[in-house]
């Protein structure tokens, strides 16, 4: 995802039958983020096997259908842009990329993108053979010739669930893992959806100065981070099988998967992982070999300082903010904002707090640390609680039809694009969670499913009205950026206003 197409977080949304609905597209070749999440090792630094070592016949590497058992292997290495991330360090996108950057860091050598510890921090190459780490020089027009050789060398298995050497020959044997507790501690666990976007958020959000995608970072060509976890899941092909998990997790205590809870822990732990790395970006840890400029740009709304000068719907790129003023986590913050109204009101002012602090001119940063630091904590045992709680379909109507009844709260989700884009990911997120609840039940009548196709329409004119039109752009602010919010938000507004009431209807 990035300046050249804004809205693949949409997803695909033509009118098909109800089940087509449901299933999660292949990724396309062209599709621009694809960045992953790699685990850190636990203490004592557990040694990784391969993805490779999970591909057997009788394990993982099943040739079967896409997201049955035993498939899982195939399945990732055949569909998931995760497992080539690694290549695309070798692209001429990313080359261009680090020689922007030279240019910002005088005296300093070129260093490839593949061989930069700060990209491969999160397109990996931990399974990449000696022979693919030794590789000199390359030639970037050529680097599609590489991909026999790199194979699936980016974001692998032991990335997500962690390093396997202690659990590898254990976690298939009866009574794992209560009978191996040694051994499963090295397992990530990500039954729980808090865990999952944990470990998503790592590195679509970032971890850490080692681990960010910052303003210079983005300046340099590299996709803004934009990471909604339920439209994120549903884009990527399943290798697990759901009806497995779902099982597990009841096993477990915890409601099956939805759409509509796994929209409310995203929102969660997004802000969550937000407010973590904005604390470190505030006070850095000593020991830093460079000393990070404050405050980060990348925090702040790309559209408080890239916009024409002569704009009539400059509001809309503003908000109600002083002209001048810079607007703080304008993606993470609007719906996580709403949600905690509603379900944590108490730490609603805790935000706020932040949100004050970071729209000071020069904001202090060891202020900011100690109070974006003490929100994170607090955000992620909320997060775990909404997963245990059953947040579901019904939740999230409510949520929607207080915000489309009330036209105060409303404007303000309409003041950006932004805002406006994670309002359309929460009215998708309650659609599909409304379809997966109908198709689950069995038995829906026609009327049903007119209904719910009629919402899918609603959703569809709402997500092309919001669509950044493809263009080839080098970044943010470039006097012909086609932004559909800034040029004329009208047709978004009232694609979103028309969505809300089909919501709020019930079709």
């Amino acid at each position: 995802m990035g300046w050249r197409t804004l809205c693949p977080i949409f997803g695909v949304t033509a009118l098909v039958p109800l089940t087509s609905w449901l299933a999660a597209p292949e990724p396309s070749p062209g599709r621009e983020d694809r960045s992953g999440a790699v685990s850190e090792p636990p203490a004592g630094g557990t040694p990784r096997v391969g993805s490779t070592s999970c591909s057997g016949r009788g394990c993982h590497g099943k040739v079967a259908p896409a997201g049955t058992e035993g498939s899982e292997f195939n399945t990732w290495a055949r569909l998931d842009p995760h497992a080539t991330a690694f290549l695309v360090l070798f692209d001429c996108r990313s080359e261009s990329i680090q020689r922007n950057l030279l240019g910002s860091r005088p005296g300093e050598e070129f260093v490839p993108a593949y061989r930069d510890a700060l990209c491969k921090s999160c397109h990996g190459d931990a399974d990449a053979t000696a022979a693919v780490l030794a590789i000199g020089e390359v030639d970037c027009a050529d680097a599609g010739g590489l991909s026999p050789a790199i194979g699936t060398s980016g974001v692998g298995c032991e990335d997500c669930h962690g390093p396997a050497r202690e659990w590898l020959d254990e976690h298939y044997r009866e009574g794992w893992p209560d009978r191996f507790p040694e051994a499963s501690a090295s397992m990530q666990p990500l039954r729980a959806t808090a865990d999952r976007a944990g470990v998503c958020l790592r590195c679509h959000v970032g971890d850490g100065l080692g681990r960010e995608v910052n303003h210079d970072l983005i300046a340099a060509g590299h996709p803004r981070l934009n990471f909604e976890l339920s439209s994120s899941l549903d884009r990527l092909p399943r290798h697990w099988d759901a009806s497995i998990t779902d099982g597990k997790r009841k096993d477990e205590g915890l409601p099956p998967r939805s759409s509509a809870r796994e929209w409310a822990v995203g929102q969660a732990e997004t802000l969550r992982a937000t407010l973590s790395l904005l604390a470190e970006r505030a006070d850095p840890p000593s020991g830093q070999e460079r000393n990070p400029p404050w405050p980060e740009f990348a925090e702040y709304a790309c559209f408080s300082c890239h916009h024409a000068l002569v704009d009539e719907g400059l509001h809309y790129s503003r908000g109600a903010a002083v002209p001048g003023s810079l607007s703080w986590a304008s993606w993470a913050m609007p719906m996580a904002r709403t949600l905690l109204e509603r379900e944590a009101p108490g730490l609603v002012d805790r935000l706020d707090g932040v949100a004050s602090l970071m729209a000071q001119p020069l904001p202090d940063g060891e202020e900011v640390a100690r109070a974006a630091g003490r929100l994170s904590s607090e955000l992620g045992s909320w997060a775990s609680g909404i997963d245990d709680e059953g947040f579901d379909s019904g939740s999230l109507r409510e949520l929607l039809s207080a915000i489309s009844s009330d036209p105060a709260r409303l404007e303000g989700l309409m003041e950006n694009w932004d805002a406006a884009a994670q309002l359309y990911l929460a009215c998708r997120a309650q659609i599909r969670a409304e379809a997966e609840e109908l198709l689950g039940r069995g038995g829906a009548s026609e009327e049903d499913l007119t209904a719910i196709r009629s919402r899918f329409e609603a959703l569809e004119h709402a997500r092309a009205a919001l669509e950044f039109p493809e263009r080839d752009l080098d970044s943010p602010g470039s006097p012909n950026e086609p932004n559909p919010w800034a040029s004329d938000p009208r047709p978004a507004v009232e694609a979103l206003r028309t969505l809300l009431d089909a919501i709020a209807s019930g079709g």
